[in-house]
């Protein structure tokens, strides 16, 4: 059994929980972060604009926008970037996503996205974003909306939560912002101690930024960016 450092906001934190500890690891829960919602309420004007495809690039953004969600949605074409973000949404959306390398990047792959000339595109994201996939898709043509219905801040209680947990022996971390918030914590904390432990994570840029960041331990890309991938490399790196 392992003590796993679970750095996901406070969303999406208790579901992973759950799975660690059936597999029987003990789940710290310590967010890097807090989901701030920022006018969600604009996606009620959603239907008015007359899209033809609507992005979803976080589970956070879909969790926020499903509230003003209804049945006029149908009409749109509707992607996600993985298929946990695409199964949080309502059924009736039908939300497609890449099969592989669930990102910005595989969406950008994916066959619906290659001819989108004059196509009228909404991405339902966090503010800050990255600019990369509204680029791509503006570069191919279409007309892109950015729709950020929330904000990612530190969560200033794992600051003095984290120097009182007593052991720690693999962290856990979903993304880019999140990895930088937890640097953030590591810091003002000064538990640098931490930047030595194993470091899970799911995309070959996040594995970047730690060495950038000075995390030192070893850094574990999983195959993808779903729960039971992650589960899967913990588990590997706990029998190691």
């Amino acid at each position: 059994m392992a003590n796993i450092l679970n750095t996901r906001a406070a969303a999406q934190a208790k579901n992973f929980s759950i799975v660690l500890e059936k597999a029987g690891h003990d789940s710290i829960q310590c967010p890097a972060m807090e989901i701030i919602p920022q006018n969600p309420a604009q996606l009620k004007l959603i239907t008015a604009s007359r899209f033809d495809t609507v992005i979803f690039v976080s589970q956070n953004a879909a969790t926020l926008a499903t509230p003003y969600i209804n049945d006029k949605w149908a009409s749109f074409n509707i992607f996600a970037t993985g298929p946990s973000t695409a199964a949080t949404l309502p059924i009736f959306l039908q939300a497609k996503h890449p099969f592989t390398a669930f990102s910005t990047a595989g969406l950008l792959e994916m066959p619906e996205m290659q001819q989108i000339k004059n196509k009228k595109i909404a991405i339902i994201c966090g503010a800050n974003s990255k600019q990369d996939l509204s680029q791509s898709l503006s570069d191919r043509g279409a007309a892109v909306t950015l729709l950020p219905i929330y904000e990612r801040i530190l969560c200033t209680s794992s600051i003095t939560k984290i120097q009182q947990i007593p052991n720690i022996d693999i962290i856990t971390s979903f993304s880019l912002a999140s990895l930088r918030l937890l640097n953030e914590i590591i810091t003002k904390s000064n538990t640098n101690y931490l930047k030595s432990k194993p470091l899970v994570v799911v995309t070959k840029k996040m594995v970047t930024l730690a060495l950038a960041l000075g995390f030192s331990g070893k850094a574990y890309l999983t195959k993808d960016a779903t729960v039971a991938a992650m589960l899967d490399a913990t588990r590997k790196l706990d029998n190691s």
